[in-house]
C-alpha cells in the first residue's frame, strides 16, 4: 500500500519529533513561497518595456547590505534558533529523561551481520542466568511500560531503527549506546538497520511487537521456561551480554556481576567512556 508522509507514531514521545519536523517543513515552505512571490513580482514589475532604461547595481550600497543582513538574521532566528529552542526543550524535558532500570523493561541488543540478537533478563531480573530470554529478530515489549535498551555491535556499525517509535541509534563495536521508548498502542512493526553494514544489509530486518501487558507476561513466562529447559552453561558463546550494575566498565557476560568471558565486542572499559553518542534521534546516550 502506497503511503505518503511519516509512518504511524505508536510511541509516547514520537509526536514531539513529528511536530519538530512539521515546524521545520512549515517554516521552509513559508520562506519558499515568499521568495518565489518576490521573484515573480520582480519579473513582472521590472520586465523589459519600451522607454524604460535598465539600471544595474551590485548590492554593495549600505542600504542593500543592511537589508540583506536583516533578512538573513530574520531567517536565522525564525528557523534555526526556533528549531534549536524547541529541540532543546524536548531533549531535556522528555528524551533525556531516562527511566530508572527498575521501572523499565531492560533489553540487550547485539546486532551482527546480518541479524538482531536480543536478550531479556528473565523473571529473576538478572542477565546472564539460565532464564534469560534470547530471541533472533523478534523484539517484544508491553504497552505502557518504558523499554530501556543497551546496544553494542558484534562486528561493524549497525543502526537500530524503529520507525513507528521514532527510535534510531547506532550500535557500535567496542562502545555501548542506550536508548529508551514506550509504546502507547499494540501492534507489530519493523526493525530496520539504517546503516549500510555489508553486502547483505537488506537482510537486517526484524519485528517489533507491542503487546498488551497480560499477553506479554504470558509470552515472557513461556519463553523463560523454554530458556531454562535448554540452558547449557558450557555454551559460552551464547552467554553474550554486559554488566548493568553501572553505566560503564565491564561489558562481559556472566550475570549482573559482570564475571565471565566476553564473546562479542571489546569491553567499553578498554576505551574512553566519554564517547559521543552517534544518535540520530534524541532519546539515546553513550555509556
Amino acid at each position: 500500500m502506497l503511503r505518503f508522509g511519516m509512518p504511524p507514531d505508536w510511541s509516547l514521545d514520537g509526536h514531539r519529533i513529528d511536530a519538530l519536523i512539521g515546524l521545520a517543513n512549515g517554516l521552509v515552505a513559508f520562506y519558499f513561497v515568499v521568495v518565489v512571490a518576490a521573484l515573480a513580482t520582480m519579473i513582472v514589475v521590472f520586465r523589459r518595456r519600451p522607454g524604460r532604461k535598465v539600471a544595474y547595481f551590485d548590492g554593495s550600497r549600505r542600504r542593500d547590505v543592511w537589508l540583506a543582513t536583516a533578512l538573513s538574521a530574520l531567517v536565522f532566528v525564525s528557523v534555526d534558533v526556533n528549531l534549536e529552542v524547541h529541540a532543546d526543550l524536548d531533549l531535556h524535558r522528555h528524551f533525556w529523561n531516562f527511566p530508572k532500570p527498575e521501572e523499565a523493561l531492560r533489553v540487550e541488543i547485539m546486532p551482527q551481520q546480518w541479524a538482531w540478537n536480543i536478550r531479556y533478563p528473565g523473571p529473576d531480573g538478572k542477565f546472564g542466568t539460565a532464564d534469560d530470554v534470547v530471541t533472533l529478530n523478534d523484539l517484544r515489549f508491553p504497552v505502557g511500560k518504558p523499554v530501556l535498551a543497551r546496544l553494542m555491535s558484534k562486528d561493524v556499525i549497525h543502526s537500530f531503527t524503529l520507525p513507528f517509535y521514532r527510535v534510531k541509534v547506532d550500535a557500535n563495536p567496542g562502545s555501548m549506546n542506550e536508548v529508551w521508548w514506550q509504546a502507547e498502542k499494540p501492534g507489530t512493526s519493523e526493525i530496520a538497520c539504517s546503516q549500510m553494514c555489508g553486502w547483505a544489509h537488506y537482510k537486517m530486518r526484524g519485528t517489533a511487537t507491542a503487546m498488551e501487558p497480560a499477553d506479554f507476561d504470558r509470552w515472557y513466562a513461556e519463553a523463560a521456561a523454554e530458556a531454562r529447559a535448554g540452558y547449557d552453561p558450557k555454551d559460552t558463546i551464547a552467554h553474550w551480554g554486559w554488566n548493568w550494575s553501572s553505566t560503564g566498565g565491564d561489558s562481559s557476560a556472566g550475570g549482573e556481576t559482570g564475571k565471565g568471558t566476553a564473546n562479542v565486542a571489546p569491553s567499553p572499559a578498554a576505551s574512553p567512556l566519554a564517547i559521543v553518542p552517534r544518535c540520530a534521534l534524541a532519546s539515546c546516550r553513550a555509556l
